[in-house]
């Protein structure tokens, strides 16, 4: 049954409008196919849906509008028809997205026909078709997948001579099961890594005895021929015991690896999620170590979500770069952003990316010139940007000594951080600290070199030695300003 608001919250308005205009173009050849799509009257439905496309409007596909462009009636006809037709586009979206994963993925195409090329008993073709289907896995960027993927061809192979007492493809039995074995302890590697990755930002309740045991596991073997196993095992090291010398061997292994891209990105993400728990610690060496990371990023073309940078990554980089001074290749980078990132956002983006490197370049004229793209944003945008926005904000009225605007911003960047329900509980007590932490170096700050409260400076001194807090880089560079 359709909504009883009619077609714009239906799970098929849902899935279609996900579709970019190749996806809708080749979708649309598939709903015209008869071998895919064998109710005429489903083109009705989709015909009018296609001029919708891509914005669906209401009045397009508000129920009694679709009713009378399809039955030629407005009342007194069941929505039930629509219901059906709309249920049939639906199931043809499942099902054309199930082809079109099966087109797009050459090896699993290769394991389905060796499949079916043992079970028609035709060796020569299956021999032939193994071959193609282990060079294709050989040219593959390897991935989580790709001991899964040798493993079934192995197993093809075994049960294929089996099967026909065919010796052509020799396949020992102990590779396949060595295979298998790799394949397995990648898989625990990465879930593992993925657990105490997440173990940063919230708790999760895990076994760590498992883990422990998994480490131990691992170095009983030697994985040489399996480099994708040590990758992860020195990834899982780092997550677990966050040394330098864990980061140190990862990075090693890390930076010359030649995988497939979205496992580069995982891994690069542990690295860059250890070198900032060390600036959160005060190891502000740990700046340039991340910026260096997202470098490599982004000269390996790492950094993009499909054809656009992603606005994390982009934000991350102008942020790092500034603190270590990269101010060229800042600026470069800036620019670069305005035209790689998604349209929605580049605005946004460089707005607050330009009031950013204002606000660094720390003289009077360029704090009221970093205010000024600031209110160029929109308070309307996203929480995350809006955050950013408030936080470069409430510096920029600190080091002005903007002192009713300071304080006024305080207030209410205060409880905006209080009803974000959707910012982790780690964030938003960082975030506490450091309004917190703001406001009071502020007023030592007003008060002459001689008036100031030394109890209240070594105590804040303290909290900044142990406390998570957001940009303690800066509050430690006020906090050591009033002690001059």
């Amino acid at each position: 049954m359709l909504p009883k608001n009619g077609m714009k919250n239906s799970k098929l308005i849902g899935m279609l409008s996900k579709m970019d205009k190749k996806e809708w173009a080749s979708f649309k050849s598939y709903v015209h196919s008869d071998f895919f799509n064998g109710n005429q009257k489903s083109l009705v439905l989709w015909a009018l849906l296609d001029k919708a496309y891509p914005d669906f409007p209401e009045k397009k596909i508000e129920r009694a509008y679709l009713q009378e462009k399809i039955y030629g009636v407005v009342n007194g006809l069941s929505s039930n028809g629509l219901s059906v037709l709309a249920n049939h586009l639906s199931k043809l979206v499942f099902d054309f997205w199930a082809y079109q994963t099966f087109q797009d993925d050459v090896l699993y195409r290769q394991l389905s026909d060796l499949g079916a090329l043992r079970d028609k008993g035709l060796p020569q073709q299956f021999v032939w078709r193994y071959h193609e289907a282990v060079g294709y896995l050989q040219q593959r960027p390897t991935d989580l997948a790709t001991y899964g993927h040798r493993y079934e061809l192995l197993t093809l192979a075994q049960e294929f001579g089996a099967m026909y007492h065919d010796d052509s493809l020799l396949v020992e039995l102990q590779e396949v099961a060595n295979v298998f074995y790799a394949h397995s302890l990648l898989q625990r590697l990465s879930i593992a890594c993925i657990i105490l990755n997440k173990r940063r930002l919230k708790v999760i309740h895990y076994d760590m005895a498992q883990i422990e045991q998994l480490i131990a596991e691992v170095e009983r073997h030697d994985w040489s021929d399996f480099p994708l196993v040590a990758l992860y095992y020195r990834a899982l090291l780092l997550l677990y015991g966050q040394t330098e010398t864990d980061y140190l061997q990862f990075k090693a292994l890390l930076i010359p690896a030649t995988i497939a891209v979205h496992e580069l990105k995982n891994l690069y993400s542990y690295a860059i999620g250890y070198c900032t728990l060390q600036t959160v610690k005060g190891n502000l060496s740990y700046y340039q170590e991340a910026f260096d990371l997202y470098k490599v990023q982004h000269e390996r073309q790492l950094l993009f979500d499909g054809q656009y940078l992603q606005l994390n990554h982009a934000r991350n980089m102008v942020t790092l770069g500034l603190r270590i001074q990269e101010w060229e290749w800042i600026q470069t980078f800036i620019e670069y952003c305005r035209i790689h990132i998604h349209p929605n956002y580049s605005d946004t983006i460089y707005r607050l990316n330009m009031a950013a490197f204002c606000f660094y370049q720390k003289n009077t004229a360029a704090y009221q010139n970093c205010i000024d793209y600031l209110f160029q944003i929109s308070k309307d945008v996203e929480p995350l940007y809006n955050i950013e926005r408030k936080s470069l904000l409430l510096k920029a009225y600190y080091e002005l000594k903007e002192v009713r605007l300071f304080e006024s911003h305080i207030a209410t960047f205060k409880s905006y951080i209080k009803t974000q329900r959707e910012l982790p509980d780690a964030k938003k007590k960082a975030y506490q600290h450091f309004i917190r932490l703001s406001a009071h170096l502020f007023n030592e700050m007003l008060k002459t070199p001689k008036s100031r409260d030394t109890q209240k400076l070594e105590k804040i001194a303290q909290e900044l030695r142990t406390l998570p807090i957001t940009d303690k880089q800066w509050l430690m560079e006020k906090h050591a300003a009033c002690l001059r």
